[in-house]
């Protein structure tokens, strides 16, 4: 087991902690707690990105969160949130930064066409 890896999957979320899993298409996902979110997301598909996106939200571990997400699931009861990169082209520098914190360099974010 790769260890130097493993602890670079557990990056600050606001004023807690997630960790990061591998998704599909060279994606990468923020797991943590809800209750780490500034506030919950509106219920709606289609709120607008704003609404979704948190700004200077994630950081490697044990330093103040710079990097944007992107809220793709959020349950309150459950106290789980799954977040995402930001959109690659209306805030393509937070996309990029987001990339730049996950944990595996080999591996690239999927941009937007």
């Amino acid at each position: 087991m790769d260890f130097d890896l493993a602890k670079r999957a557990v990056i600050t979320v606001g004023p807690g902690h997630g960790f990061v899993v591998a998704g599909p298409s060279e994606t990468f996902h923020v797991i943590t707690a809800s209750h780490c979110l500034p506030y919950l997301p509106p219920a709606h598909p289609a709120s607008p990105l704003e609404e979704r996106t948190y700004a200077n939200l994630l950081g490697h571990l044990g330093e103040s969160p710079t990097v944007w997400a992107e809220c793709l699931f959020a349950d309150p009861v459950a106290d789980i949130a799954v977040l995402g990169q930001p959109d690659s082209q209306s805030l393509y520098a937070e996309n990029e930064a987001y990339c730049e914190l996950m944990p595996d360099p080999s591996r690239h974010c999927r941009h937007a066409a």
